[in-house]
Parts: C-alpha cells; structure tokens; sequence
C-alpha cells in the first residue's frame, strides 16, 4: 500500500489534473500526470468500469504491488483510471504496461 504522505486525496487535486495534465492509454489502464514539486499518485476506478468493491481494491492493490517493483519519479502527479480491461490483471502486465506508457518517465 501506498504512503499517505504519496497519494492524493482531494477531488480539487484530481480535477485539476484532469484539467491540465495530459493523458496516456494503454489497454489496462490510461495515466494522466501533471508537472509538481512533489509526487503523488490517485486512483479512479468507477463502478461502471468495476461493479463490485472488492474488483474495484484489487486493482488498487495489484497497482500500487507494481509501483513498488518499479523506480518512481520524485515528482509529479499522477491519476491512474481503470478500463474494463484490466479485470483480471496481473503484477507483471501491469508492470509491462507502465513501461510500455513510459508516464512516470516523461514529465
């Protein structure tokens, strides 16, 4: 699980991103980041996209097991938003993915 001092919490934060920030998608996943002094990263996973609570924290909680095996930047803020796709995702592809998008890499 992620530090709280590292994730967002505001909905002001979250709209603010989608606002300004620029957005990547991928096929599990889309990543939308905006240039900060500080890093923090938010998770939108509606329940159109994920009808039940519990497939809704799974992938919160495959998400942020990937964010621990990869380097993170030391700045920025990211939204990462569910696609319908990434139901049974895995560490690994959600891993592949991020590397594949390159979003916590081009800010």
């Amino acid at each position: 699980m992620l530090k709280k001092e590292f994730r967002l919490k505001s909905r002001e934060d979250f709209l603010r991103i989608k606002k300004d920030g620029k957005t990547k998608w991928g096929n599990y996943f889309g990543i939308s980041s905006l240039p900060k002094d500080t890093f923090k990263i938010g998770f939108v996973v509606t329940k159109k996209v994920f009808a039940n609570a519990v497939d809704r924290n799974r992938f919160r909680r495959v998400f942020s097991s990937a964010l621990q095996k990869i380097e993170l930047p030391e700045t920025g803020w990211f939204v990462v938003i569910a696609k319908k796709e990434s139901k049974n995702l895995k560490v690994l592809d959600c891993i592949d993915e991020i590397a594949n998008l390159g979003s916590f890499k081009n800010i």
